[in-house]
């Protein structure tokens, strides 16, 4: 699924985050950041270079004044847990933190090192802050607003075809963020005289094509 954002968009913020989490240390210490996602590391390439470039512009080098220890679920939301653990007993300085699975699994695996998150729909629908003004606590980030902007994703569906009266919905279960955004599909779907049915479960790539 594409971002809505651009990669510099989403990814951006949370080095000037991760820079304002760094900035009493001296630039010649080796800083380590921990980076947890939910997806692959091929799927993320064009995200991390852009990331990678980001922290360039700020004056941190890779292999000189920081050192980035990548982790990968590859869509297995279950290895999340460990995998935090992991980053956590790894000992960073920072933990930078792709999608809400994973959000959640670093926010439970420490409540000391600093945690900026991305690619987060709805932190506070998903429990990973309280308060979008203040976050408090040890995790910060941005959110892509993607659970709001289900409701508008069926009207616009809505105008493209008008006589549309059911539509089918692919959810995974093990995100999150698909009970917030089927819970907004369903409250619009009322307003548009749309009904949502059937909601089919899909977990993997595999899971496609017995759904479709």
């Amino acid at each position: 699924m594409k971002r809505l954002y651009t990669v510099a968009a989403i990814l951006l913020p949370a080095v000037i985050a991760m820079q304002a989490a760094l900035a009493a240390e001296a630039m010649t210490k080796v800083h380590r950041i921990a980076f947890l996602d939910a997806a692959s590391q091929a799927g993320r390439a064009s995200y991390q270079a852009a990331f990678k470039s980001g922290l360039k512009d700020l004056g941190y080098i890779e292999g000189t004044n920081y050192r980035l220890e990548a982790r990968y679920a590859d869509g297995r939301f279950e290895q999340l847990s460990s995998l935090a653990q992991a980053a956590v007993a790894s000992k960073p300085d920072v933990i930078l933190v792709a999608t809400t699975p994973g959000a959640l699994a670093a926010k439970a695996a420490t409540t000391t090192i600093p945690i900026v998150f991305v690619g987060v729909s709805d932190p506070i629908g998903a429990g990973i802050v309280k308060d979008l003004a203040r976050s408090r606590g040890n995790i910060t980030g941005i959110a892509n607003v993607t659970t709001e902007l289900a409701a508008k994703r069926l009207q616009l569906l809505k105008e493209m075809l008008p006589g549309a009266v059911r539509i089918a919905v692919l959810i995974n279960p093990d995100d999150p963020n698909s009970q917030l955004q089927l819970k907004n599909l369903q409250s619009a779907g009322g307003a548009l005289k749309v009904r949502i049915d059937p909601v089919l479960t899909v977990k993997d790539a595999d899971g496609l094509v017995a759904a479709f």
